[in-house]
């Protein structure tokens, strides 16, 4: 799926079943991994943001403000 840790948990935020009932699971989950230094960017393609905004599109309104964020720190 191409995808990266950090990317599943935005995913899931709107994909998974039940994820409206568990938003502040992934919030929690995005926020760890960022701090942990997860990047916002897929591996080896460091000056291309169409990662971020693929995550961006796919993430709830809650995740997409913690990548915005992070991005912007």
């Amino acid at each position: 799926y191409q995808n990266s840790p950090l990317g599943w948990p935005v995913h899931g935020s709107r994909y998974s079943g039940g994820a409206a009932a568990r938003q502040d699971r992934y919030v929690a989950l995005v926020r760890m991994l960022l701090d942990a230094g997860s990047c916002l960017h897929y591996p080896g393609e460091p000056d291309s943001d169409d990662y971020f905004r693929r995550m961006l599109e796919t993430a709830t309104p809650q995740v997409a403000e913690i990548l915005r964020a992070a991005k912007s720190s």
